[in-house]
């Protein structure tokens, strides 16, 4: 939504009776179908981001298979080590 966009209220409505509340439930429905839109665009990205995220993970596990199991041993290590404690 653009900075321009202006957020229609109730009073903007009132001048016509009648009309008003169905002029302002066509605006909300506008609203929400772009907010769809935004949502289902950021969902989007977020998947993208996220394949490429676990693409990189995964060609540093096949390049270092070794550092990474030392890593995964250490936090294993390290959350015994907090559960025990408690």
């Amino acid at each position: 939504m653009s900075s321009e966009t202006k957020i229609p209220s109730l009073a903007d409505h009132q001048d016509i009776p009648g009309k008003g509340m169905r002029s302002l439930a066509t605006s909300a429905g506008a609203l929400l179908d772009d907010a769809g839109q935004i949502v289902a665009g950021e969902f989007a990205l977020a998947g993208n981001k996220a394949c490429g995220a676990i693409a990189a993970g995964d060609r540093l596990v096949h390049r270092q298979p070794w550092a990474v199991v030392g890593i995964a041993a250490v936090l294993g290590v390290l959350a015994g080590a907090l559960l025990v404690r408690r």
